[in-house]
Formats: C-alpha cells, structure tokens, sequence
C-alpha cells in the first residue's frame, strides 16, 4: 500500500506543470528574435545534449532550475543508457526496452518551423501543429497541444504554465532531492549492460526498482517518514479532487441524454 502510495505522491508532484524558462542567450545560437527562432534554439540545444543552452530558452526561477537542471541530468543518462543498449543488444533490441522516457525524446520529431502556426499578439505567442493526417481514413489531423512563448527585452521565450498545486517548502526539497539522485541510479544500473546473462527485460526491471529505491531513499532523507506519510496523504488528496473536477467538465460537456 505504501509503495502505491508513494508512486502516486511522485506522480502528482513531479508532473503538476512547474512551469520553466530563465533570463539568458543561448550560446552558441542564433539569438531568439522570433518565436520560430526559439523553438528552434529549444530543439537544436535538446537534440545536441546542450543543457546551458537548453535551459536558456525558457525563463526559470531559481527552485525551478534546479529542478531543470536535474531533470535534463537525468535526460542524457537516460539516453546514454539507451545508447550502450544498442550497442550491446543492438539497436532493434534497445528499442523495445521499457524505461522510463526522455524529455527530449519528442525534440527527434519536432515539426518543422513551417508546418507550425504562430499566433503572436505583441509581446505574446501561442503556437500550434497539426497533426498528420490519419493514413487509413484520410481524416484531417487535430491540433496538438499548444504552446506558450514570451518576448522580454526583444528576446523570445518558451514558457510553460505553473500550476497553483505546485509543491512548496518541503515538499519541494523532496522533488529537488528526487531529481537529483535519478542520474546516478540510471548511471549504476547501466554498469550492468552486457553482463553474462543479463538481458534487456531484467535491466528494465532492475531501473525500475533502482530509480524507486533512489526516490524512497532521497524522500525519506528529506521528509522523514512520518513527513512523508503525511505528504502521501495530501497527494491522495489533490488526486481525488482533481479526479472529481476532471468528471465534472466531462459531465458538463456531454449533452443530455448520452
């Protein structure tokens, strides 16, 4: 029960929106004086493992970049750790391994800057991509998520809302903790790779455990356990009224009589 407890503590504080970005030019690239410009700037840097540069596309406060910070860290041993699978199993191998994802696995497939529409309103810019059409029934694609960007001083800025649930005080040492200690579980497992007998569904399960074993540990550190009991609760909590509020605008959508 615990553990069931923990991951969903995890999840709601980890994937809660903290929003991002931070006041700097990113090195070494064109400066971001449209928003295509810094989409582009966010991909280039993403894809090359520039984290400096990649940070300096968004605004950030000071906890949120260590938060950035670490969750970039865990980024490039993640896909460090994917490229010693494929070279060890081979690359058709490595792709059915079920870890935990990148976040700039989406940046290989990012749309080109002419199949995105920018909607700017002076010093503010939303953009949007359309999805590819659907190959077996040639239905237009929907739009995906849009996304926010910023103009400060002239340079453009990716931006992305923070939620008002966000985590504060303690709790937020707790994630900052948790980040942190994710690269060096990732970085202990792949010492495994290529091992005699070890195989691509075991390291899967050993990356697993590993990474809960470093979050349990880093939380405990942090919270305490009775802290940290108490934060499993407030967790459930926002869970149950998120859960409500996401059924009430589901309700309030459906006509009557469906």
């Amino acid at each position: 029960m615990k553990t069931r407890l923990f991951a969903m503590l995890l999840a709601g504080l980890m994937f809660s929106g903290l929003g991002c970005g931070r006041r700097a030019d990113a090195r070494g690239y064109p400066i971001a004086d449209t928003p295509q410009q810094a989409m582009e700037n966010m991909r280039q840097a993403g894809l090359s493992g520039d984290k400096e540069a990649y940070l300096a596309c968004f605004q950030v406060t000071p906890n949120v970049e260590r938060i950035m910070n670490s969750a970039f860290d865990f980024d490039m041993a993640m896909r460090g750790f994917r490229r010693k699978l494929a070279v060890m199993y081979g690359r058709e191998a490595a792709e059915q391994f079920d870890g935990e994802p990148c976040i700039t696995d989406g940046l290989e497939d990012f749309p080109a800057m002419d199949d995105m529409t920018f909607d700017v309103d002076g010093d503010r810019a939303i953009t949007t991509t359309e999805a590819d059409d659907d190959s077996a029934t040639g239905a237009p694609g929907e739009d995906s998520k849009p996304a926010e960007l910023v103009r400060v001083d002239g340079v453009w800025y990716v931006v992305v809302p923070e939620e008002g649930n966000a985590p504060t005080g303690q709790e937020f040492d707790m994630i900052v903790a948790i980040m942190e200690a994710r690269p060096g579980a990732v970085d202990d497992v792949a010492q495994r790779i290529g091992d005699d007998g070890v195989t691509i569904e075991q390291l899967s399960r050993e990356l697993a455990a590993e990474l809960d074993r470093a979050a349990m540990d880093a939380s405990l550190r942090v919270m305490g356990p009775e802290g940290l009991e108490e934060a499993m609760m407030r967790a459930m909590v926002r869970a149950s009224r998120e859960a409500r509020a996401e059924r009430a605008s589901q309700e309030a959508q459906t006509p009557l009589g469906q």
